[in-house]
């Protein structure tokens, strides 16, 4: 029947017949298309972005290793790996590679002024193994290059404004070379590869050249080796492991996976695309059931000359398609336009001050492809369809007889049942409800595992329970509104009518205040869900300096160490202090991996170090650190010590006890030997310091603070870890909160040829600017989706008042005036969107407490407590004004019921 020429006939016909109808429904579908498309792009740009990222930065390229225990890979070792790849497995490629950080420098020519470029990454390699560790050759790498010949990637060309054939000049701390650019190839895979997320751009040089710019031999030899896989489906942690060869890896794409998945793309943007897209199908599915409402005297005038349930069903679904289908395609082209704008004003604020700031931000870029368009447009026509199918089947069920009259309700041949079947949910509603309050007041459950997906199941389900209770309750509120609202002059009468309404059309009201209500949760978590990871990651609340010092500069050898004093000294007015430092580890069998230690000098009693806890004998913490560096009794011990039980002690371990440190012997052991005890040494407990290497050092992992002689004595029992490079590193006492001053000082240390100055407030500062921009686009992009969903709301009043048309004859004729009708439809929309907000904010509110808890429960007992404030300003600017909205999309419904003429709405239905 669905595919009777007759069936689509009469639906145009009834389309066109009721244009206006059909226009205001086609205006309703678009606004719901819209709000889908603008969820989709939203949510595919910012994943799409993460990938993108992630194949210019790694391509194929999984891990990283460096040997274990010896400065470089031997030729030996190399052929391990070789041999490896042909006999074991064929999936993974490895490119030995040797590296420096260079600046670049291209002369002035008679059309460019001269430009440069510091902290560049020149590596040099085989370019045959190259060619072989990316399959799908997205650079085509030449069998060899000329020691006078550089190839740059598409990145550092733009920069500096580089073509083939142009040469610059390349300079290390170990000299300079002039190069020839051969080729320009794109920035993706091994040629967008850094090693840091402060260097800019990637060059690639004759491996002879790289030696001799990085200080290496022409050995074989190489610092370290690039593993591949060009199976793309392989775990990114699932690296090869071959037994005669010993490493230290870095899984550079878990690392990087897992960079993105801090900026929470899966959980906050998927709960806020689908907020948006149960919103937009919410009205829409109210636009066709009211579409439906609307054709009851037609429906039973047809029924009545013979036709069919299924003739009925047929007529409506295939109206409803047409309607579907017309909607949803300008839908979908406004909505991919604002997509491209509010990506661009969203997240790109922030992006100017971040290229400046650090080269490893993950830039957000809009991603619509026309194959994105054609399943958008093929699912939300497929949607609307599906849901258009209940209307149909409403329409189908109507009484014949009282469709003639006008009445749409549907007889119901199961009431008990029915009535059963919503007090069941009711029920079930409110113990959804106690076990969110359990959740989130009384017993935090365990985020990990299948718990989290129930909590959240509870906490939606608490947010429609209290909507359902407030609007079936909303009758017990009409007293006090009307206190509130004779203040603003709105009748009795028109409060009276206006609560009776809602209660008459339950479901229509239900899914109106439900839209609201989803609108305001997801704003409300998403705000306080961005409040509290900004002060998880704020500069000024968390520890930015290394032991006090706002700056450092790492360095090797003893040469490397002068020239950083060299350097420092040409920009000594701008420096408060510099201390020389060079920890080394120990291994105790009171600690789990090991401990830096480092002496009390002078310079670190001067930086005033907070301690988590000191002795009682101490007024103060200088005063402890004051007795560490003049009694070699007492020690400062790292942060993972305080509160842990050790061996022979049945307390936990606090400020002022006594603990022996039983120093171990260092270097490789045979399987199955213990290690030897080589010292023992008692101290008595001054306190207890922060996590110093945090985000920076791992020279200063486990940060102990013993006597200078005591530092002596424990040197000979000293070692490095294999990925502890340095010998020592130099800090810098200034200014590191200005940041003008911050980034004149890297300029300058670069000039003089130091590539090891890093400033911590710096490069973290960049880092939370970049999250801060990614939950500011969240939040901005929520609230712009509220208001576009208000648009359709309007619609949605606009088609309600015209079905109430006899309604609104009936109260004229006996005597309702024009202010009491308009006060009644304008009180019953902002009171219904004044409950969903209401319940929307509550809920959100208890689900940003949730998260707050379980991230307060991860913490160390050691660590200060969350204390970040309710975004309360913010919601409560966000909650009047989508009010102020609804009351102004109300207006143009409310005064539209006024142009209803008694006599003409009684003698015909209002078309």
């Amino acid at each position: 029947m669905i595919f009777s020429r007759l069936v689509w006939k009469m639906a145009a016909s009834h389309l066109i017949r009721h244009w206006r109808q059909t226009l205001l429904t086609l205006v309703a579908g678009s606004i719901g298309a819209l709000l889908i498309t603008v969820s989709v792009v939203n949510y595919e740009s910012v994943k799409r972005s993460g990938q993108d990222w992630l194949e210019q930065r790694l391509g194929a390229i999984g891990w990283k290793v460096t040997p274990d225990q010896q400065p470089a890979f031997t030729p030996d070792q190399l052929r391990l790996m070789d041999q490896y790849t042909e006999q074991f497995n064929r999936d993974y490629r490895f490119l030995p590679y040797v590296t420096t950080e260079v600046s670049v420098v291209r002369s002035q020519d008679r059309q460019r002024e001269a430009s440069a470029l510091s902290q560049v990454l020149l590596m040099g390699f085989s370019m045959q193994t190259a060619a072989k560790l990316e399959e799908d050759a997205s650079v085509h790498w030449p069998v060899e290059l000329a020691e006078n010949e550089v190839i740059v990637n598409s990145g550092l060309a733009g920069q500096l404004k580089l073509k083939e054939g142009d040469v610059i000049e390349v300079t290390s701390s170990r000299g300079s070379r002039k190069l020839q650019v051969r080729m320009i190839v794109e920035e993706r895979g091994l040629a967008g590869y850094r090693e840091s997320g402060t260097q800019t751009a990637t060059v690639f040089g004759a491996e002879s050249v790289v030696r001799e710019l990085a200080g290496l031999e022409a050995d074989g030899h190489y610092p370290a080796v690039l593993i591949a896989s060009v199976d793309p489906q392989l775990n990114p942690q699932a690296m090869p492991i071959i037994p005669k060869l010993s490493w230290q890896p870095q899984y550079l794409k878990a690392e990087a996976l897992q960079k993105i998945g801090k900026m929470n793309f899966t959980y906050l943007i998927g709960l806020i695309s689908l907020a948006a897209i149960v919103t937009s199908l919410l009205f829409m599915r109210q636009v066709l059931m009211m579409i439906a409402d609307s054709r009851t005297e037609i429906y039973g005038t047809l029924r009545a000359i013979g036709l069919s349930r299924r003739h009925i069903f047929s007529l409506f679904l295939v109206e409803a398609s047409l309607l579907s289908l017309f909607s949803s395609l300008p839908g979908i082209l406004l909505g991919a336009a604002a997509s491209y704008s509010l990506i661009h004003w969203l997240y790109g604020s922030f992006a100017e001050v971040l290229q400046r700031l650090t080269s490893d931000h993950i830039p957000i870029r809009p991603h619509f492809t026309l194959g994105t368009a054609v399943w958008l447009l093929a699912l939300i026509w497929l949607v609307l369809l599906l849901t258009s199918a209940a209307a149909a089947r409403k329409a189908s069920k109507l009484r014949i007889v009282a469709a003639l009259r006008g009445d749409s309700s549907v007889k119901s041949e199961a009431t008990f049942g029915r009535k059963l079947l919503i007090a069941g949910l009711v029920a079930l509603g409110v113990l959804v409800i106690g076990k969110h309050m359990r959740d989130v007041f009384i017993a935090t459950p365990d985020p990990g595992g299948s718990g989290i997906l129930l909590t959240a199941a509870a906490w939606f389900g608490t947010c429609f329970t209290l909507l359902f209770l407030l609007i079936c309750f909303l009758h017990v509120l009409e007293k006090p509104l009307h206190r509130l609202l004779r203040l603003l002059g709105v009748p009795r009468l028109s409060l009276l009518l206006a609560v009776k309404y809602p209660r008459r059309q339950l479901g229509r009201t239900y899914t109106t205040g439900l839209l609201f209500a989803l609108v305001m949760l997801t704003i409300t978590f998403t705000a306080s869900l961005n409040q509290l990871l900004d002060e998880m990651r704020d500069v000024e609340r968390n520890e930015q300096t290394i032991i006090g010092f706002g700056g450092y500069a790492t360095y090797q050898t003893d040469e490397e160490r002068r020239i950083i004093e060299k350097a420092a000294g040409l920009v000594q007015g701008r420096f408060e202090d510099q201390v020389e430092i060079e920890p080394f580890m120990i291994q105790s069998r009171e600690s789990k991996l090991a401990q830096a230690i480092l002496p009390v000098t002078k310079p670190i009693l001067q930086s005033e170090i907070a301690l988590l806890g000191r002795a009682a004998e101490f007024v103060s913490d200088q005063a402890a650190w004051e007795r560490v560096a003049h009694d070699p009794q007492y020690i400062i011990l790292p942060h993972f010590f305080m509160g842990r039980n050790i061996e022979g002690r049945a307390e936990e371990l606090k400020a002022g006890d006594t603990i022996t440190l039983h120093v171990l012997e260092n270097g490789l052991i045979m399987e199955g030997k213990q290690r030897q005890v080589m010292l023992e040494k008692s101290f008595v407990i001054a306190g207890f310091t922060p996590d110093q290497a945090k985000n920076t050092l791992i020279d200063l992992y486990g940060a102990t603070y013993v006597h200078p002689d005591v530092a002596q004595e424990l040197k000979a029992y000293g070692f490095k870890w294999p990925n502890q490079s340095n010998k020592g590193i130099v800090l810098f006492r200034f200014d590191y909160k200005n940041i003008k001053l911050s980034q004149q000082l890297e300029e300058q240390f670069l000039l003089h040829q130091v590539h090891t100055f890093k400033v911590p407030y710096l490069n973290n500062s960049a880092e939370q600017l970049m999250y801060r921009q990614m939950g500011n686009g969240f939040i901005g992009f929520t609230i712009l989706s509220a208001f576009i969903g208000l648009l359709g709301l309007a619609v949605i009043q606009f088609r309600s008042i015209r079905e109430r048309s006899k309604e609104v004859a009936m109260m004229r004729c006996i005597g309702v005036g024009d202010r009491i009708i308009y006060d009644m439809f304008l009180t019953e929309g902002v009171m219904i969107s004044a409950v969903g907000l209401a319940a929307g904010w509550l809920i959100g509110s208890t689900g940003a407490f949730l998260i707050k808890q379980w991230f307060q429960a991860s913490r160390e007992s050691f660590q200060e407590s969350l204390t970040s404030g309710y975004p309360f300003a913010l919601l409560s600017v966000v909650f009047v004004a989508l009010l102020l909205a609804a009351v102004g999309l109300n207006t143009a419904p409310a005064r539209a019921a006024l142009a209803f003429k008694a006599a003409d709405a009684l003698r015909k239905e209002a078309h």
